[in-house]
């Protein structure tokens, strides 16, 4: 038995409060990436509607401003090579209509780091 290479992504709201992982297997069974969402038990909330990341960086952090990304990992990979001095988000996404819809969701979330 083999067993697929993943990682794990927590998305949660402005409070901290986990709505679910999103999980990335590196090779799946079509021989590329795939993607799966996993909500605890009782949550509603869909990850379409938060940035991963924006509960390490709350609105008007002391950050210069603020990198969006399409991937969580890549997400990661900004903060470490900015040396923390940006906030680093990613979209829930690659999907061009909800990148827009999420941007839109969370305008004032956006608009509250310095340009």
């Amino acid at each position: 038995m083999t067993v697929d290479a993943a990682h794990y992504y927590p998305y949660k709201d402005k409070q901290g409060n986990l709505i679910g992982v999103k999980r990335r297997i590196h090779e799946g069974a079509k021989g590329k990436k795939e993607f799966t969402f996993l909500k605890p038990n009782g949550v509603t909330d869909k990850f379409s509607n938060y940035l991963f990341g924006m509960d390490v960086f709350p609105s008007n952090s002391s950050t210069k401003g603020i990198i969006i990304t399409e991937g969580e990992l890549d997400a990661i990979s900004a903060y470490q090579m900015t040396s923390g001095m940006y906030a680093c988000v990613s979209l829930p996404s690659g999907n061009l209509k909800q990148a827009v819809q999420c941007c839109k969701d969370n305008y004032d979330y956006l608009n509250s780091f310095q340009t």
